[in-house]
């Protein structure tokens, strides 16, 4: 199912943890589920504003190419560029050791290339702060 689907105050109910779980605890749940929500949307315009701006250069460039007559050069020579593709990966830190040596692996393994997303979540709880 498609996180931006899943409606936040209803995941409780759908995992059968409603009455398993005080109202703080089913708060937090559905705000942890916001939170996801909302830094998606923010990923999803971030990166489809990025798109529009690349096609806005590539229109510009191809204009300017019609307009353009290029000669060769017979002292010009080719440079070839790798494009290295990367792994966009979501984590969340817990604060322990555990998640901060599995983000460390993450960033420093030479084998794989990865874009990691870390996300920390603070959530006090009415429970738990009595």
């Amino acid at each position: 199912e498609h996180i931006l689907d899943i409606d936040p105050d209803a995941v409780a109910d759908q995992l059968g943890l409603r009455s398993a779980l005080s109202r703080g605890r089913n708060d937090g749940l559905a705000s942890i589920v916001r939170v996801v929500q909302d830094h998606i949307r923010s990923l999803l315009s971030f990166h489809a504003d990025q798109d529009a701006i690349g096609r806005r250069k590539d229109a510009t460039l191809a204009t300017a190419d019609q307009d353009t007559e290029i000669l060769p050069n017979p002292t010009t020579t080719t440079t070839t560029t790798t494009t290295i593709q990367t792994k966009k990966v979501a984590m969340l830190l817990s604060g322990g050791v555990d998640s901060s040596v599995a983000l460390h692996l993450l960033l420093t393994d030479p084998q794989q290339r990865y874009e990691v997303h870390a996300f920390y979540l603070k959530i006090w709880l009415e429970d738990e702060l009595s």
